[in-house]
């Protein structure tokens, strides 16, 4: 085995260490347990009403759907936010106007992409006809990158020229990943047993639900273009990284401090409801110790680099379940 790929569980210790000693400065018996039993409660209403699937998905691609998707994410911002602040002794910053700025920006942004959705007209205009499915998702998942990263910058220029964190994390100068790659290692297993799940597998690979609509009737440019479509997936979890632990931990922790990350997690908890709801549990200890470290290392290549891994290694998993009839046409005859 290569030197680099070699677990280095030592990284894993150090990493964990920092995660613990924050928990413990950071730690209120009141707010950590209002915002669990927010969350538990949250969730319980999402998957028992269906209300992520039932009323916010059929909206998106309208000016309502961002609207309600915006007030959807102001929701869970802000019913942890603000009792984080006022039991925390910092309700002051609630009388800052930019506080209300900085988070009505971000979860406006945020809004605005979960209420995004390509419209077909748009795509048979490029000349896809039955294969306008795939080239809405995947044209949709470049959009992120291509739109968001762009849109953060000019906001960061304007409220904070000097650029002293890069863009909210995204710097020149990268994070070292090998304590990240031994996180990986622990999480394999883990990732490996959840495939077995039918709802894991009703859930992923993500690109199963494009393989029918394909561009091609030839082999190889189906191949291609399921190859442009996964690529396109696992590089928009650049801005979803940009979005959470960089505008909602760094961005803001210029105005909270240490009270950024409880906020975020809650909204990215929200972020994944529509998944499993395995998915969505570990989603709040997987952002918790992200914007902790986001936080404390004012970069985010490394929450880039885990989330990615593991969406693609989740991807991988659900396809070995699934069968070969799957693929016929496209890797092979």
């Amino acid at each position: 085995m290569k030197p680099g790929l070699i677990p280095d569980f030592s990284g894993v210790k150090r990493l964990t260490k920092k995660v613990l000693e924050f928990a413990k400065s950071d730690f209120n018996p009141k707010i950590y347990a209002f915002t669990a039993l927010f969350l538990a409660l949250s969730a319980s209403l999402n998957y028992y009403y269906s209300f992520d699937d039932q009323y916010l998905e059929p909206l998106a691609g309208s000016w309502q759907g961002m609207f309600f998707y915006f007030l959807f994410y102001g929701f869970s911002y802000f019913s942890v936010a603000i009792p984080v602040l006022v039991w925390s002794g910092s309700g002051e910053i609630l009388k800052k106007s930019s506080f209300w700025l900085r988070s009505l920006v971000f979860i406006g942004f945020i809004g605005i992409e979960g209420g995004v959705s390509i419209p077909s007209d748009f795509v048979a205009g490029l000349g896809f006809d039955d294969s306008a499915y795939w080239a809405r998702k995947t044209i949709r998942q470049l959009e992120s990158i291509v739109v968001w990263i762009p849109v953060y910058y000019l906001f960061l220029k304007w409220n904070d020229p000097k650029l002293k964190d890069g863009l909210y994390g995204i710097r020149l100068r990268s994070e070292d990943l090998k304590p990240y790659l031994s996180m990986l290692w622990v999480m394999i297993p883990l990732i490996a047993l959840a495939s077995f799940l039918p709802d894991f597998q009703n859930q992923y690979p993500v690109f199963k639900r494009v393989v029918n609509h394909l561009p091609g009737d030839s082999q190889l440019l189906n191949a291609l273009s399921l190859i442009t479509f996964e690529v396109s997936y696992l590089l928009s979890f650049m801005s979803t990284e940009l979005m959470f632990r960089g505008a909602l931990v760094i961005g803001m922790s210029g105005i909270l401090g240490p009270k950024v990350v409880l906020p975020m997690v809650s909204t990215y908890m929200f972020l994944h409801f529509g998944k499993p709801l395995g998915e969505s549990i570990s989603s709040v200890f997987g952002g918790y110790i992200l914007a902790v470290l986001a936080f404390q290392n004012r970069n985010i290549w490394g929450g880039i680099f885990i989330h990615t891994c593991v969406a693609f290694l989740m991807d991988l998993a659900a396809a070995v379940q699934l069968s070969p009839e799957l693929f016929k046409g496209i890797f092979f005859k």
